[in-house]
């Protein structure tokens, strides 16, 4: 009898064991089977705080994001490539210039997926290119009035100017430099993109050019006086003998004169 009951115990010890086993495995190599047929079944909430929707001039930018519980796994995709496996927040290195796209998923300890909405944003790294027409390089100007002209070879949010080395003023487009003294002077034009307080600033080739204004020399100064003088002797020579012949011509003779002839 005895034997009979000990042979009947081990169909049940062996049950309970793998029992246990089975119930050991999946605490610790897959918690997800613990709760997958659970209450459980709501996908993570996840947002995206960055990158935003916008312009970038760096080409490293963090990754973070919200989430409403704990995730039993994390990855991305950018720009729909393959999902990188992440651990919590991340920076995304080596950006290429142009636009983007990510979304990050999330899935829950009971193994339900939840993913972000996609966030679209754009590297510009590149500063503006800024070409001054006027004043030209290395050109005199016979006026103190001289026309700034430029362009850029893409949208900008500011632009400024600088005149030998002094305070930069904001400009918004083509317009005539304040008036300028005689002599050298020197021309900077600076302008920034679209991607905001922290955008790409370009600056514009330094040009130099000069003032004088076109002035009579010391010389011609001298002739020209000289001949009105010449001029104003000459009429008053003139006017002299013009006024004696005259007087002249109005006095008598002395046959015409005489009342005994």
């Amino acid at each position: 009898m005895k034997n009979r009951a000990s042979f009947a115990l081990i169909p049940i010890l062996v049950f309970v064991s793998a029992l246990s086993l089975s119930l050991t495995d999946a605490e610790f190599s897959y918690p997800s089977a613990m709760v997958e047929y659970g209450s459980d079944l709501v996908p993570p909430s996840v947002a995206i705080v960055s990158p935003k929707n916008k312009t970038y001039c760096v080409n490293n930018i963090a990754l973070t994001f919200a989430l409403n519980e704990a995730p039993y796994w994390i990855g991305y995709s950018l720009d729909g490539q393959a999902n990188v496996t992440i651990s919590g927040y991340a920076k995304i290195a080596d950006l290429s210039i142009g636009s983007h796209s990510i979304i990050v998923y999330a899935n829950s300890l009971s193994g339900v997926a939840g993913h972000s909405q996609t966030v679209y944003f754009t590297i510009d790294t590149v500063p503006p290119t800024i070409t001054i027409l006027s004043p030209e390089k290395n050109k005199t100007y016979s006026t103190n009035a001289v026309l700034l002209n430029f362009t850029v070879d893409e949208e900008t949010s500011w632009s400024g100017y600088s005149i030998d080395g002094q305070e930069t003023l904001p400009v918004s487009g083509n317009m005539n430099l304040p008036e300028l003294s005689d002599g050298l002077h020197s021309l900077v034009v600076y302008a920034k993109d679209v991607a905001g307080i922290a955008g790409n600033t370009g600056t514009s080739e330094t040009v130099y050019f000069s003032i004088a204004p076109e002035r009579p020399d010391v010389l011609q100064l001298w002739v020209l006086g000289a001949i009105v003088v010449l001029a104003s002797s000459v009429s008053a020579v003139l006017i002299y003998r013009l006024k004696a012949s005259r007087r002249a011509k109005k006095q008598p003779t002395d046959a015409t004169s005489d009342p005994t002839h």
